[in-house]
């Protein structure tokens, strides 16, 4: 115990004072360093001061770093942008080069001696501080590294573009003919190997590819797995997952394999082409999974009309269908016109038109561009908007204050500050002489001025009349104009469908009759402006014709009536639906039921809610589920699902419990709910996936691709699939 006490005493008689030093910033911004009790043993004289390691510091004087020692001496004046840590009695210390941007790497003893001076621009150290990766540029775009020691001896020359390691132990270089070579740690080579790409060595293993893809090697140069993976993750310090790549394939929509390919990342690019990825470029295949030779881009865009945009360097080119580079990636900007094939290309200020063939038509001298459909191009020259045609020349002599892009060959342009519209050869359709102008259509444009509005006929250059409001009514043939606060019809080249006298009017009804509004009266109108029932006091709201019966409301109550105002049926209901095959919904003490023109009740208000009935189905729900029943009120299928969606195949899609299926527009169940999506597609086939796979339906439901892919992909008239295998799980020892 004695011992103990004494050794201790010992020790921390001889532990210096300066031990527990510690860096402290003074009022006058400066640092020194401090005791325990915060007196300053050595004085605030730095701009920055670091922790003592190892008995020295670092500290800043005038920008540059330097070292001192326990006692504030300079071991090291300062002269250094950087001194890195100390490690093993060595840092790595860096200057910045005159012009700013560029680092130069050397190394600095402990002692002050500079053990070789700043010239490497890439320099990191093993964690002994023996070997150094260092690395100096040949020009912009090409680094050389290598290996050197504390003696700035080349272990391994720098004459390689890539340096990988294991922990320092063992070294791999990538030459200027991408292969590898390994190095011991005292530069001896121990193989050769043609991998594409190595990673660091992490425990002793490191992951390379091949042009067949990833596997694992050893320091030794043998493989712990062959190259023919899509990708490898490590799990743990020696198991790893290994990812096969996915089975991709195109097949029509019978399942026939048009091709299979291994390459990543397919993508359906339009013209029966298929982009591909590979070491980080982009590629093309044809439509029999050939690749087109010589394509080798960062990026290549969908086709259209026969011509792409692709990208390499951040600057773009042109590609056609065949291949071949129509105008070389050399450019800041390009703009296809899908129509006329014209190329718009833009390099530094400088802007040409050129044809699908490669060749340069014409230069613009203009300051910006604008490519428009079938050609044209709206140009601007300091403050002035011109129309040029197809060949780079003028379509007119006026200079505009502005040109808006082409709708339907017309746009709105200005001039003086007023508004009117022209046509692709600049001839003015609308007069200039409006405060600002909306296209409608291809035949129709409101002038706005003086806060007064009036509807234009393009074509005909005259003014219909004034109006307030114009707006879409019931689809792209017809809209709802304002005129003195009443309302009308117009169709879509501007003639008069229902005069502008009513409140107001709704959309048309299922024979083509719009119900309007005056004042008190309502009545309905037909498409062609005809009066089919006349306006009438006394209802309080009413639905269209259908099946030539009104539903009106009268004291709250609903009923309908015929032509002639007879009523047919007694306003009794709290609300009903238009007739549809023969049946009309009522509600009656909150449940819904359906009766006939005779007013008999075919079937008993029992629902919750009903839809009208389509090909002698109605799908209805009862207790919060949905089904459908036929025109007795028998279910067709049970009231059991959780919502219904319609298709516009008038198909639904059922579900339950969030698993989706298919029901037939007469009410038939074809898919039971067992599906996560099902997903109609434009030419009626179905998209569905079930329990993570994807497969295709056609209209009647058949399966024509396998519900088996990972992905599926429309791509013209076939589709991209592919299967991802399950991971392989593999331990190392």
């Amino acid at each position: 115990m004695n011992f103990i006490s004494l050794f201790f005493l010992g020790f921390f008689s001889f532990t210096p004072i300066y031990a527990a030093l510690q860096p402290k910033q003074a009022p006058s911004g400066l640092f020194g360093y401090a005791d325990e009790k915060g007196k300053f043993i050595i004085e605030p004289v730095f701009e920055k001061a670091l922790p003592f390691e190892n008995k020295v510091a670092r500290v800043v004087q005038k920008n540059r770093w330097g070292v001192i020692d326990e006692k504030g001496k300079f071991i090291f004046k300062p002269q250094f942008a950087d001194i890195q840590n100390f490690n093993n009695g060595t840092a790595i210390v860096a200057n910045e080069l005159t012009g700013g941007g560029n680092w130069m790497y050397g190394l600095l003893e402990n002692t002050g001696k500079i053990l070789f001076s700043p010239q490497y621009q890439y320099m990191t150290a093993d964690y002994q501080h023996q070997l150094f990766i260092a690395g100096n540029r040949l020009d912009a775009q090409n680094v050389r590294f290598g290996v050197i020691n504390r003696k700035n001896t080349a272990v391994i020359p720098l004459r390689f573009k890539e340096i990988r390691h294991t922990r320092y132990r063992t070294f791999a270089g990538k030459d200027d003919k991408n292969e590898w070579y390994f190095f011991d740690t005292e530069g001896k080579n121990v193989f050769r190997s043609k991998t594409q790409v190595i990673s660091d060595f992490d425990e002793n293993l490191a992951f390379v590819k091949t042009s067949s893809g990833w596997g694992i090697m050893l320091p030794n140069g043998k493989f712990a797995t062959d190259t023919v993976f899509q990708k490898i993750k490590t799990i743990s310090a020696n198991r790893f997952d290994l990812f096969a790549f996915p089975q991709t394939q195109v097949i029509d929509n019978q399942n026939k394999t048009i091709f299979k390919t291994r390459l990543a990342d397919i993508t359906y690019l339009g013209e029966n082409l298929f982009r591909f990825s590979e070491d980080g470029k982009s590629g093309l295949l044809d439509l029999k999974g050939k690749q087109i030779p010589k394509i080798a881009f960062d990026e290549i865009n969908h086709f259209k009309n026969g011509l792409a945009v692709v990208k390499n360097a951040g600057l773009y080119g042109v590609l056609n269908t065949k291949g071949k580079t129509i105008f070389p990636a050399k450019y800041n900007l390009i703009a296809i016109d899908s129509i006329s094939g014209l190329v718009l290309l833009q390099q530094s200020k400088r802007w040409q038109v050129g044809d699908r063939t490669g060749k340069v038509l014409t230069e613009i001298p203009y300051e910006e561009i604008r490519l428009q459909p079938y050609g044209m191009m709206i140009v601007r020259r300091g403050k002035q908007w011109f129309l040029l045609d197809r060949q780079g020349k003028p379509a007119g002599a006026i200079a505009y204050q502005n040109i808006q892009n082409f709708e339907n060959q017309h746009a709105i342009a200005r001039l003086q500050n007023l508004a009117g519209v022209i046509d692709t050869k600049a001839k003015w359709l609308i007069e200039p002489i409006y405060d600002s102008i909306r296209l409608i259509n291809s035949h129709l444009a409101v002038g706005f001025s003086e806060k007064k509005s009036v509807l234009l006929s393009i074509l005909s250059k005259k003014i219909a009349y004034k109006i307030e409001k114009i707006e879409s009514f019931s689809g792209e043939n017809f809209y709802k104009v304002t005129v003195s606060g009443k309302k009308g019809i117009i169709s879509k080249t501007g003639q008069n469908v229902i005069a502008t006298e009513y409140d107001e009017l709704q959309i048309f009804g299922k024979d083509s009759i719009c119900t309007v509004w005056q004042g008190d009266k309502k009545g309905l109108i037909s498409l062609k402006g005809t009066t089919v029932f006349p306006l009438t006091i006394g209802f309080e709201d009413m639905q269209t014709l259908q099946e030539e019966r009104i539903a009106v409301k009268i004291n709250g109550k609903w009923g309908f009536i015929d032509l002639n105002a007879g009523l047919r049926i007694a306003h009794r209901y709290e609300a009903v639906q238009p007739f549809s095959e023969g049946l009309a919904a009522f509600k009656l003490k909150s449940k819904w039921g359906f009766l006939n023109l005779k007013e008999e009740i075919v079937i008993q208000p029992q629902f919750e809610a009903v839809c009208d009935f389509e090909k002698n189905r109605a799908c209805v729900r009862k207790s919060g589920k949905w089904g459908f029943i036929d025109k007795n009120g028998k279910l067709l299928l049970p009231t059991q699902f959780d919502k219904l969606t319609l298709l516009p195949s008038c198909k639904f899609i059922s579900e339950i419990n969030g698993k989706k299926g298919l029901i037939s527009p007469e009410g038939r169940e074809m898919l039971h709910p067992s599906s996560e999506e099902i997903r109609e597609l434009p030419n009626g086939n179905l998209l569905i996936k079930r329990n993570g796979k994807i497969g295709l339906l056609n209209a009647k439901g058949n399966e024509t691709i396998p519900v088996m892919y990972d992905l599926l992909t429309l791509a013209g008239n076939y589709c991209l699939v592919s299967v991802q295998p399950p991971p392989m799980s593999i331990t190392l020892k």
